[in-house]
């Protein structure tokens, strides 16, 4: 017999989270597999979540381990576990007669993948490619590999790699929406918007509360230029997602529902999304932009000139500030004003407003 020691990091506040979501589906779902989890426990002092779970012997680990992220109670959950986790350690240890004593042994294929994970998570791509293709030597079976590995891949605007793996892992799991999702995002990447739209229906088909799926479609919606259909999705997203980090969910995705009323003409609509934004996020800059374009086209050329004056403040480099802040200037008669920033935003970018 052997075990796995598996130590997790987890996340501040959300150690509750966590162990609701290990009694709840993981446990359950090893005991269905016939991976025994040997005992769970949780160190408050560091955060750390410790269980043990144990194997016939270590070749079986690599086809449970298949087996277990193949399934699709495991896949339904998407990220939602690993996005409890900042680290992970594990070590694989071979039960021995004399008082309980252990002694380590390796690692298996899903500690590469939990550490590729977590390299993603840091945004360090080249580790998490190197953690995956181990993975992969491994067992070239194991989709979630190939799909971790695609993400990263795209990430660093590899979009062909990251298409090839995305496939890859498509063809070993027909049904992996994930795969489906990471292989639209670099589709989206690419500006291949009408691939990109037809992976992200697939994802959300099989996993329906995808909220990060329905938020890119929208954006590749947006791309072409379909705004109704964009909002449709933008909506979607806010609707399903809880939003437990609201300036990393839901505030970019009202700001493009914003963006895609601004669009349509639908001025009101669009304010209402950037003031909620910027209730949000105080230093959204981007918001402040639009919602001065905004202000700037129903006649209200203080608040537009207050807008600018706030995303300026925020990047003084920002050449869309300054041009549209000019012209609300000369609106206003302060000419000399006005033409100052028209230059400054020239020199910045010198096809702005062409």
């Amino acid at each position: 017999m052997v075990c796995q020691l598996r130590i997790y990091t987890i996340n501040r506040g959300m150690m509750d989270s966590w162990t609701d979501l290990f009694n709840l589906h993981i446990r359950p779902l090893h005991d269905r597999l016939g991976i025994p989890v040997v005992n769970s426990w949780v160190n408050a002092e560091d955060n750390e979540f410790i269980w043990v779970r144990r194997f016939n012997s270590r070749e079986e680990i690599v086809g449970k381990e298949a087996e277990y992220f193949a399934s699709p109670e495991r896949i339904s959950l998407g990220d939602l576990l690993s996005s409890h986790i900042a680290k992970i350690r594990v070590r694989v240890v071979d039960e021995v007669d004399n008082e309980g004593a252990v002694c380590v042994l390796g690692v298996g294929v899903n500690f590469y993948c939990e550490r590729g994970l977590e390299y993603l998570f840091q945004r360090r791509f080249d580790r998490a490619i190197s953690e995956f293709d181990k993975a992969v030597v491994l067992n070239p079976y194991l989709a979630i590999a190939y799909k971790g590995r695609g993400r990263a891949y795209a990430e660093e605007g590899e979009y062909d790699l990251a298409i090839a793996d995305c496939s890859k892992a498509i063809a070993l799991d027909p049904n992996y929406a994930l795969a489906y999702h990471c292989r639209g995002y670099a589709y989206w990447c690419a500006m291949e918007y009408d691939l990109a739209i037809n992976d992200f229906s697939k994802s959300v088909a099989l996993y329906p509360r995808f909220a990060e799926a329905y938020y890119i479609r929208g954006r590749a919606y947006f791309g072409k230029g379909e705004y109704d259909l964009a909002i449709a999705d933008f909506s979607r997203a806010m609707n399903v997602e809880a939003y437990d980090d609201r300036d990393l969910y839901f505030v970019p995705v009202c700001y493009n529902r914003g963006c895609a009323y601004m669009e349509k003409g639908e001025y009101d609509l669009a304010l209402a999304d950037f003031n909620s934004v910027i209730f949000d996020n105080p230093r959204y800059g981007p918001a402040y932009i639009d919602r001065g374009i905004i202000y700037q086209s129903k006649g209200e050329y203080n608040l537009a000139l207050a807008d600018f004056d706030q995303a300026i403040n925020m990047d003084y480099r920002n050449a869309k500030a300054y041009y549209h802040r000019g012209l609300s200037h000369i609106r206003l008669g302060n000419e000399a004003q006005g033409f100052a920033d028209l230059k400054r935003a020239a020199e910045l970018n010198p096809y702005l407003g062409k």
